[in-house]
């Protein structure tokens, strides 16, 4: 089983913090949303294998929040908030046997009450996870597939506007798992590859 747990206390206790979420709760990521007030924080929650849920209440109660997103990916695996107030998930490949669906970006303007597909870039079917930076450029992290005998579709992408366009910042041959901005220079990158 999986699960949130809640900690008021330096870490010293945990409980849990589940009402609303399914029993087997794989939790991938949680994000808070900083322009929520003290004590009525908005969460995010990414499930694997079962979408985004919304807690509104500090995360006493939770709420599933996929309306637009397709049913047949719900491997929720990343989620970033934007400057702007823009919210985006990213749904890692289904690769269950017999249930095969590209991983898909979606982005959220009225708080993951309903979500629009972001276009991927070409030949991409595994993003992996996305950065955003101070100015909200945004980074894409993914994993190739198999061609022929050639890794495609992995490496690194940058966008300027939403994932409207894309453009690939590093060898769409390797596996990248995350893109990192330099804290004091953005200009600055780090990534994750194996």
């Amino acid at each position: 089983q999986g699960g949130i747990g809640k900690t008021d206390d330096n870490l010293q206790a945990w409980r849990a913090s589940a009402a609303g979420l399914p029993a087997l709760a794989r939790c991938t990521h949680i994000l808070l949303d900083p322009a929520s007030p003290a004590g009525q924080r908005t969460l995010y929650a990414a499930l694997y294998r079962d979408g985004v849920y919304k807690s509104s209440d500090d995360g006493h109660t939770w709420v599933k929040k996929t309306d637009g997103i397709d049913p047949r990916n719900p491997f929720a695996w990343r989620l970033v908030l934007a400057p702007d107030g823009t919210l985006y998930v990213v749904m890692v490949k289904n690769r269950l046997k017999g249930q095969e669906y590209p991983g898909m970006i979606y982005q959220s303007t009225n708080g993951a009450e309903t979500w629009e597909q972001v276009p991927l870039p070409e030949g991409v079917d595994f993003p992996n996870d996305l950065t955003v930076d101070p100015s909200g450029r945004l980074y894409l992290a993914c994993w190739p597939h198999l061609e022929g005998d050639q890794n495609i579709g992995g490496g690194a992408y940058a966008s300027e506007d939403g994932g409207r366009p894309w453009t690939r910042v590093f060898d769409p041959g390797m596996h990248v798992y995350t893109v990192s901005v330099d804290a004091k220079n953005p200009s600055i990158l780090y990534i994750g590859t194996f």
